[in-house]
């Protein structure tokens, strides 16, 4: 996922680099923290990522599968404003996601322990209509990714 492009307006960027996931988040276009996994992902195996900015810290944390979890300190805070488009599998450089995703969330707090439990599901993840009251407390966005066909989803 990319919010923005890299220029002065990106906020967030998960991306694989040598097929290990890395958060990075931005201020003004300027990297202020970046955390990668401590392993790249397997081929044809469903994982769960989560990545997490906690102003209070201020930290970014990057978890796979709620067991490789890895968090660093972050000076400023990321930019929260901006025109580019926020994209999931692909970047403004048409760089797509060699892969699939499946049910997405944005939150704008940090969730809870429990929460996270909760959505990880032990590996199974949960669709839209599962989640309870208090996951859907400050919940920006979600997709299901539930098309069969197409390469585009609209909404959120």
């Amino acid at each position: 996922i990319k919010g923005g492009s890299g220029s002065l307006d990106s906020e967030y960027s998960v991306v694989l680099v040598n097929g290990v996931p890395t958060f990075t988040v931005f201020q003004f276009g300027t990297p202020i923290g970046s955390i990668a996994a401590s392993n790249p992902l397997s081929d044809n195996t469903w994982t769960f990522i989560r990545c997490e900015y906690d102003g209070g810290g201020p930290t970014i944390t990057i978890a796979i599968d709620e067991s490789d979890i890895q968090s660093t300190l972050v000076v400023g805070s990321p930019t929260t404003s901006g025109s580019n488009p926020f994209a999931l599998g692909a970047n403004a450089s048409a760089e797509y996601l060699d892969g699939q995703l499946d049910s997405m969330g944005v939150w704008n707090r940090v969730l809870t322990t429990p929460e996270i439990t909760s959505v990880y599901n032990a590996g199974s993840g949960l669709a839209y209509n599962q989640l309870t009251a208090g996951l859907i407390t400050g919940l920006a966005s979600w997709w299901d990714f539930d098309q069969l066909t197409g390469t585009r989803l609209s909404g959120g």
